[in-house]
């Protein structure tokens, strides 16, 4: 049959190049057996074919850890991968955990290094890492690679046990076979509005549900009237997400103020709940503790410090001796206290007002930003729908691997870890079948 592979990934980002390589490597092990049933099956052009709707693999990656590529995290705990599954991602996890990513990127020819827990590329370029993964993909003999390739329709043949994939190439549509594939697709982060989302699309024709797909890693949004004049301010807070007047999420980091609200990387940690809090029409806020290293005890006697030794100060002079000039004002005015008051009228009360606003600052939150400035997607495939090497329980046979599944990882490396691991777990379930037909 024209076309036919053993199996046929689509999607050559993070993942699906992982996978590859694990199917690919230890090809010269298998026994490969023609039946009369199927007597084609090992022979023919090529043995896995990967399919890119870009010019080329791996682009995604140009784009992780700010161009530096965050390759995983030293740090690993199960609560840094989200899902609704998540006893079953970490368990995914740790069948590729961080110390075999590391022996991968030697494999590859990466010297990495640690800054605090974060590998990077020894020399910060993500290009560096993509070029690695192209060039070794590029020395299997039995790997096809198609770029530019969009998948237009996935469809099983119950009649041939094969997979149809069809793909449109610059006005050309062509068709592939094979007994396995596997999805890669990614999501719908960092993509224009109405692209990406195919992985989802062909695994609800397959049968599955799907956690409602929403951006993670992203920005929040608030109609507070103050923001412009804080916008580009940096400051380091305790983060404590607020849902009505719940606490579900708090991490401490720096806050990046914008023009529209928030942002950072404690920002991004925390927003996958703001955004179905927001989804569910729940009210949503953030409460910032402005001085995390001091209790609100030590706080007070400070500042009580402050008014007695600079009390010829006017307020945002005094406090710009613990904060940003351009936050100053807007401490004071939520304290009720007027900028042209001198610190040494303030009384006992007026500095416990401080203190609850330095402590406690609340930003209610309206919004958050789209798919296009995510950096990743949450939901997906359900892991509860899935084989712990990441194969469908409804269509043998068919894979996913990456952002299509639901999990999505905490900032810090962590999503890279996840599209290796699951591409590994993929790539192995994939190569088991295979060697199972060898038999």
């Amino acid at each position: 049959m024209k076309n036919r592979y053993d199996t046929i990934i689509v999607g050559a980002g993070p993942a699906g190049m992982t996978a590859a390589i694990y199917i690919e490597e230890g090809r010269g092990k298998w026994k490969e057996k023609p039946s009369h049933s199927s007597p084609a099956r090992y022979n023919r052009a090529g043995r896995t074919l990967l399919l890119e709707k870009d010019d080329r693999v791996g682009r995604k990656i140009l784009v992780t850890g700010n161009g530096r590529c965050n390759i995983t995290n030293l740090d690993q705990k199960p609560e840094y991968y989200r899902s609704d599954a998540p006893g079953k991602a970490w368990s995914i996890f740790l069948q590729f955990n961080e110390t075999q990513i590391l022996a991968l990127m030697k494999k590859l020819g990466i010297l990495t290094k640690d800054r605090q827990g974060y590998v990077y590329p020894y020399n910060d370029q993500a290009s560096t890492v993509r070029e690695a993964f192209e060039k070794y993909l590029q020395s299997f003999p039995g790997l096809s690679i198609r770029t530019g390739h969009r998948v237009k329709r996935l469809k099983w043949d119950p009649a041939s046990k094969l997979f149809e994939v069809k793909t449109a190439s610059e006005g050309e549509i062509q068709s592939f076979f094979a007994p396995t594939v596997i999805i890669a697709t990614g999501g719908f982060a960092g993509v224009p509005a109405g692209a990406g989302g195919d992985g989802f699309r062909f695994a609800g024709k397959a049968g599955h549900s799907l956690v409602p797909p929403e951006p993670a890693l992203t920005s929040l949004c608030s109609r507070a009237p103050f923001l412009k004049k804080l916008a580009g301010v940096r400051c380091r807070a305790a983060v404590t997400l607020l849902v009505g007047d719940e606490a579900v999420y708090k991490e401490e980091g720096e806050v990046q103020w914008t023009d529209y609200g928030i942002s950072g990387v404690v920002v991004f940690s925390l927003s996958r709940f703001a955004v179905r809090a927001l989804k569910e029409k729940k009210q949503v806020s953030v409460s910032l503790d402005l001085m995390p290293d001091l209790s609100k005890n030590q706080l007070f006697h400070l500042l009580k410090e402050f008014r007695d030794n600079c009390g010829y100060k006017d307020g945002p002079a005094l406090l710009n001796g613990l904060l940003s000039s351009r936050l100053s004002p807007v401490i004071l005015r939520e304290a009720r206290i007027k900028e042209n008051c001198k610190g040494g009228d303030w009384n006992d009360e007026d500095i416990r007002r401080l203190v609850e606003a330095v402590k406690g600052f609340i930003l209610r939150i309206h919004d958050h930003k789209s798919y296009e400035k995510a950096q990743v997607t949450m939901g997906g495939v359900p892991l509860d729908e899935l084989t712990d090497r990441l194969e469908s329980v409804f269509l043998p046979g068919l894979f996913f691997a990456g952002e299509v599944v639901d999990v999505d990882g905490t900032c810090g490396g962590y999503n890279l870890s996840w599209a290796f691991a699951s591409g590994k777990a993929a790539g192995m379930g994939v190569k088991h079948r295979l060697m199972d037909h060898c038999k």
